[in-house]
């Protein structure tokens, strides 16, 4: 019997014979529902790689307890699933046979009239089975190794990715990745992470990174930011809840700003946080949803294992979350030819003083405006972090922030077909980055209270605008005029024509 991955088996349409015919066959599984099956032997091959301890973890499910025909027939899909998942194998084939050869004839075997039973030993209908097996893998490429160009606006550079995978013979991975941005300055990113099952299980994984970054406190600001540590992490997707994830770990980072000016507003500093984040992906399309929903959210909480004067240090302290949930619905079912999309979004980071620093770091705070607040949030009409407080030209950021759009995507008449990735939108959307408020009586410190209260008394930041649009997996482009409705002093605006471009080509 072959089946590709992660399909269920549960046709005879399904199954691929190769000793008997269909009509026996057919027999053969109707007469035997509910009765007994023995997996009398299981052969592997194409498995050289992997350790015997780990493969039999994965085969488990055939091998082990009783069986039914059809619970075989379910064990094995669920083994070919487990494999999938692992990224090890490109290809998973399982073929059945009887152990014992049935008598010639199935058909007189089936009338009470007909002729004597068959040879002695041999399999009859209507009794337990016994059933050999034979699993045929194929490996995927060992050392992938890709290279890529990124354009974003303004920002190009490229991306060069090498992975180890199998190292040990359990789906154990080392992937090795070193980014650089050649403008509008030279940037880089180099990173290395050590991934493995835990407990033998598609399902959970463990990282260790460890990472060196340069990059900008926000895009055109005269200073920029060195990021050197590491973390450790746990991830959860499970095929019972398709399209969601959890993860929850630890990070120790050091942080250096490359310009003395900057430095006075965030010198020097270690941050060592806990965190955990949440992904529901419900969505049908991820480039252009027509229905679904995606829910997302995370908690950093900095701090809590160490302070400056431990050996796990933190100079910085503080509990940082943001959610966003976004919602499409076709107006026009089957065609999808306008479809209406929602998206809300919120952040709230509080400080602890630590140190006599009473005010959040500048690295910890929130940013919002530009197309980078994401394309379902789509803050146009505003300069990519515009909102919020500034120092001159330089965004300061904020300690809470709400955001939210209404757009509609529509399919152009007579100028794309169903499946064109080209677009008309039409969009309003708003959002608001406030500092935190202090409490005076408390010697500065922030207060949530006060903080919550003022968000919400603030008016938002609002734009509104239509253009086209192009999306796929590997490109996005934009061609948008947006229009800034309620401003407040201190945003950059950008009312116009603007036009956003994002690549991302193999090499």
């Amino acid at each position: 019997m072959s089946v590709p991955f992660g399909e269920e088996l549960t046709s005879l349409d399904d199954i691929v014979y190769s000793s008997y015919s269909r009509n026996d066959i057919s027999k053969l599984v109707e007469q035997n529902q509910s009765l007994p099956v023995t997996v009398q032997s299981l052969e592997v091959t194409g498995a050289n790689a992997v350790r015997t301890s780990f493969l039999k973890a994965q085969v488990a499910p055939i091998v082990d307890g009783a069986h039914t025909l059809p619970s075989l027939l379910e064990a094995l899909g669920e083994s070919a699933s487990r494999l999938q998942r692992f990224g090890i194998f490109d290809q998973a084939k399982f073929s059945l046979d009887l152990a014992d050869p049935l008598f010639s004839n199935v058909d007189a075997a089936a009338d009470t009239s007909a002729q004597p039973a068959a040879t002695t030993g041999a399999a009859k209908l209507g009794t337990p089975l016994d059933i050999k097996a034979l699993l045929s893998v194929n490996r995927t490429n060992k050392t992938p190794i890709s290279l890529r160009t990124v354009i974003q606006d303004d920002v190009a550079g490229v991306v060069a990715n090498g992975a180890l995978t199998n190292i040990f013979g359990g789906a154990e991975s080392l992937t090795v990745q070193a980014a650089i941005d050649t403008k509008p300055r030279a940037l880089s990113s180099y990173t290395a992470n050590f991934a493995t099952p835990l407990n033998g299980s598609p399902d959970f994984q463990a990282h260790l990174s460890a990472f060196n970054q340069t990059k900008d406190v926000a895009p055109y600001a005269p200073y920029s930011v060195q990021l050197k540590g590491v973390s450790a992490k746990v991830i959860s997707a499970s095929p019972r809840f398709p399209g969601s994830a959890v993860e929850v770990g630890v990070e120790g980072v050091e942080r250096t700003v490359a310009a003395a000016d900057a430095a006075e507003q965030s010198p020097a500093n270690v941050k060592t946080s806990v965190f955990a984040r949440f992904a529901v992906d419900r969505r049908n399309n991820k480039v252009y949803p027509s229905d679904g929903y995606l829910i997302e959210g995370q908690t950093e909480l900095a701090g809590v294992v160490g302070n400056t004067e431990k050996l796990v240090k933190s100079d910085v302290a503080f509990l940082k979350t943001a959610a966003a949930a976004s919602y499409a619905k076709s107006l026009d079912p089957g065609r999808d030819r306008l479809v209406f999309n929602l998206h809300l979004g919120t952040g709230l980071l509080w400080n602890y003083p630590r140190g006599g620093n009473v005010a959040s770091n500048i690295l910890d705070r929130f940013y919002l405006g530009g197309k980078a607040s994401g394309p379902q949030a789509l803050l146009y009409g505003y300069q990519y972090n515009g909102l919020g407080p500034k120092d001159g030209q330089t965004a300061l950021g904020g300690d809470a922030y709400t955001l939210g759009s209404v757009s509609f995507l529509g399919k152009l008449p007579r100028l794309s077909g169903s499946l064109s990735p080209l677009r008309f939108l039409v969009f309003f959307s708003g959002g608001s980055l406030i500092p935190a408020v202090t409490d005076a009586a408390s010697g500065g410190a922030p207060s949530l209270v006060d903080t919550l209260k003022q968000l919400r008394a603030t008016a938002a930041s609002t734009s509104a605008g239509a253009g086209l649009v192009y999306r796929s997996q590997q490109a996005q482009l934009e061609l948008v005029y947006a229009v800034p409705l309620n401003s407040k002093p201190e945003d950059f605006v950008r009312r116009g024509l603007q036009f956003n471009v994002g690549l991302e080509l193999d090499l």
